[in-house]
């Protein structure tokens, strides 16, 4: 026989899990590294922007050239850069890009790059590319990783 004292629990029970699956963080809009590319809606950062050509202007400078996809205005774009040596980060820097309107490219220059003088520039083994910015009110940040070539350091 089921008691009302039965029913209540189980009812809390199934309400408790319930709740639990519900807060579990998704992370389908992640790339490999675990940063955000897509939001709510399924609109990837790749569907906003293009990183269409970058460049390295020597040990310290990097050139990368971004198009506007979409017909809307993008407020700051910044693009960030992290150079590797192993996992070991050498060196960072970032530029930025403002009022990027739709269907325009724009190149941003990186040349505040912190330099190399903890672990020589011909050490380094990678490094990324990271465009961040808000479109529509949400915010989209990926990881884009390049093979660092030594010949970058002269």
């Amino acid at each position: 026989m089921t008691t009302r004292r039965h029913v209540l629990t189980l009812a809390g029970t199934t309400a408790v899990a319930a709740l639990a699956g519900c807060s579990s963080d998704s992370d389908s809009g992640s790339d490999s590294n675990g940063d955000s590319g897509t939001d709510s809606t399924g609109t990837q950062l790749t569907d906003i922007i293009e990183i269409t050509n970058h460049e390295w202007r020597g040990r310290s400078i990097l050139e990368a050239t971004v198009r506007n996809k979409t017909d809307s205005t993008i407020g700051t774009l910044q693009i960030d850069v992290n150079v590797y040596a192993g996992d070991e980060r050498i060196s960072d820097g970032y530029g930025t890009i403002t009022d990027l309107p739709g269907g325009i490219e724009d190149t941003v220059r990186v040349s505040n790059m912190s330099d190399f003088s903890a672990v020589p520039c011909e050490d380094a083994t990678t490094y990324d590319l990271v465009p961040n910015f808000y479109f529509e009110n949400t915010q989209y940040e990926q990881r884009f990783e390049h093979e660092y070539n030594p010949e970058f350091c002269e």
